[in-house]
C-alpha cells in the first residue's frame, strides 16, 4: 500500500498541474484498426504458444516426467541459437519492414539480406550441435543425461529449417496481415501435433522425429504464403539459404567423421574441442568458396557491433 501512495500523489499533482486532459478516447474506429492488426497477433500467440509446447504436453502425458526431462533439455539447447539471434533481429526488423511496407522491391531485399545473417549463424551452430552431441551431452550435464543425445541429433536438423522460417512473422506482420498468420499457424500447429502424436510409439526420439516432419514441411509452405504478400517466391528465399546450407553440410560431415576416420572417442571431452575447431576452421574454409559475400557481410555486421 505504502508503494502505491508516492504513485497515487503524483498523478494526482500531474492531473492538477497540467492543463490537458484526455477527453473523447475511446475511438471505435481506432479499435477496430487496432483489432484488425491486434486480434491475429493474439490469436497466432495463443495457437502459437499452445503448439509448441504440444510435445511437452505429450510426453510428459503418455512417457512420465524422466522422458519430458530429457526432451526438454535437448530441445532447449537446440532453440537458444535459433531464439537468441532471431529475437534480437526481430525486435529491429519489425519496425523497419513496417515503415517501407509499400515498397515491396526493397522489402524483399532487407528481408533476404536479414535471414541471410541469420541462418549463416544459426545453421552451422545446428549442425555443429548435432555433429558433436556424443561428447558435448555428457560433457555439459554428465553420463546420466546421455539420453538426450540421438533427441538432439534430431532436433537440430528439426530446427535448420526453422531458422528459415522463423522470420516470415516479419512480412506477415509488416504487411498487416495478421489474420493469416494466424491461420497459418493454426494449420501449422494440426501438422505439428499430428506428427508429434505419431511418433509417440517410438518415445521421445519418434516425437524429436514429428517435429523434424513437421519443420521440413510446413516451411516451403510458409515461405510461399508469407512471400506472396511481397511478391517473393519461396524458391527464391531458398536459393538464397542455399550456400550456408551446403558450407554448414560440408562442416557437419566433416566434424561428424574426422572422429570415426582416426578412431577418436566421441564421448571425450578432448574430442569435443578438437570438433568445435574443426567445425570453425572448415565452415569458414567453405563460405570463402561458395558463400563469400555472405561471409563479408557477417564479418562486417560482428565488426561494427564488437567495435560499438
Amino acid at each position: 500500500m505504502t508503494c502505491l501512495l508516492p504513485v497515487a500523489l503524483s498523478t494526482l499533482l500531474l492531473f492538477i498541474v497540467v492543463r490537458w486532459h484526455p477527453r473523447h478516447f475511446v475511438d471505435r474506429r481506432s479499435l477496430r484498426e487496432l483489432w484488425r492488426f491486434s486480434g491475429g497477433m493474439l490469436g497466432f500467440n495463443v495457437v502459437n504458444y499452445w503448439g509448441r509446447n504440444a510435445d511437452n504436453l505429450l510426453i510428459g502425458r503418455f512417457l512420465g516426467a524422466a522422458a519430458l526431462g530429457l526432451y526438454g533439455r535437448g530441445y532447449n539447447l537446440m532453440l537458444l541459437p535459433v531464439t537468441q539471434i532471431t529475437g534480437t533481429l526481430g525486435r529491429v526488423m519489425f519496425p523497419t519492414l513496417a515503415a517501407v511496407r509499400d515498397d515491396h522491391p526493397r522489402v524483399r531485399s532487407m528481408y533476404l539480406r536479414s535471414l541471410g545473417v541469420i541462418n549463416f549463424l544459426t545453421i552451422p551452430a545446428l549442425v555443429g550441435l548435432a555433429a558433436t552431441a556424443e561428447g558435448l551431452v555428457p560433457l555439459l550435464w554428465g553420463e546420466q543425461w546421455v539420453g538426450v543425445t540421438p533427441v538432439l541429433q534430431v532436433l537440430c536438423i528439426a530446427g535448420v529449417p526453422q531458422c528459415i522460417a522463423t522470420s516470415v512473422g516479419w512480412l506477415y506482420q509488416s504487411q498487416g496481415r495478421t489474420t493469416l498468420m494466424f491461420v497459418m499457424g493454426v494449420i501449422s500447429s494440426v501438422v505439428g501435433v499430428a506428427a508429434m502424436a505419431a511418433g509417440l510409439h517410438w518415445g521421445i526420439v519418434g516425437v524429436a522425429w514429428g517435429v523434424l516432419v513437421k519443420s521440413w514441411v510446413m516451411t516451403p509452405v510458409a515461405l510461399h504464403v508469407s512471400g506472396r504478400l511481397v511478391s517473393l517466391r519461396a524458391s527464391t528465399t531458398l536459393r538464397n539459404a542455399l550456400p550456408t546450407l551446403l558450407a554448414a553440410a560440408g562442416m557437419g560431415a566433416v566434424v561428424w567423421g574426422v572422429p570415426g576416420l582416426v578412431g577418436w572417442d566421441r564421448a571425450a571431452a578432448w574430442t569435443v574441442g578438437v570438433q568445435v575447431l574443426l567445425g570453425i576452421a572448415s565452415f569458414t574454409g567453405l563460405a570463402m568458396l561458395i558463400d563469400r559475400p555472405r561471409l563479408r557481410e557477417v564479418r562486417s555486421l560482428l565488426g561494427r557491433k564488437l567495435g560499438a
